[in-house]
């Protein structure tokens, strides 16, 4: 399921404009997906995976829809 998630942020990762979130989104679908992978080195794997998990999630739910003014003075 992780690997799932990963591949999503992955992709997700090209789709935005800004370099930052772009960035984001590539290191925590990395890490998702290579977490598979790494043994167990304690509780700070999970908690690392949550973040990289609710991270990207709440980058696109607060980032300002991108409009464009023209549409907006002309109605």
């Amino acid at each position: 399921m992780f690997t799932l998630i990963g591949i999503v942020y992955l992709v997700g990762g090209f789709i935005w404009n800004k370099k930052l979130t772009n960035i984001i989104f590539l290191i925590c679908g990395i890490y998702l997906i290579a977490m598979n992978f790494i043994g167990d080195f304690g509780i700070s794997k999970s908690i690392i995976g949550i973040v990289c998990i609710l991270t990207p999630v709440l980058i696109a739910r607060f980032s300002p829809e991108e409009t464009d003014e023209k549409e907006l003075t002309e109605n």
